[in-house]
């Protein structure tokens, strides 16, 4: 297990920096389920930097938010298909 974690911290280092260094807004979202198991929302787990400015907001505030708030524009029918 300690072998693992020791693999996983350097390619979660270099996933970041890779993230960070892109011209894409990139999202990590996680999904958010209601009592009956149906997706409702995503949660925003990380941001790079690119993806914050037409949010006008920083990585603090908008970790931890959901997408259906962040993104009000896209609320309707999101989770239609």
């Amino acid at each position: 297990m300690a072998q693992l974690k020791d693999t996983m911290q350097p390619a979660s280092e270099w996933f970041k920096a890779a993230a960070d260094a892109s011209l894409d807004g990139l999202f990590i979202v996680k999904g958010v389920r209601d009592q009956a198991g149906q997706l409702i929302d995503f949660e925003c787990v990380d941001i790079n930097g690119h993806a914050l400015y037409p949010l006008r907001m920083t990585r603090e505030k908008v970790i931890g938010q959901k997408l259906r708030g962040l993104l009000p524009i896209h609320r309707e029918g999101f989770f239609d298909k």
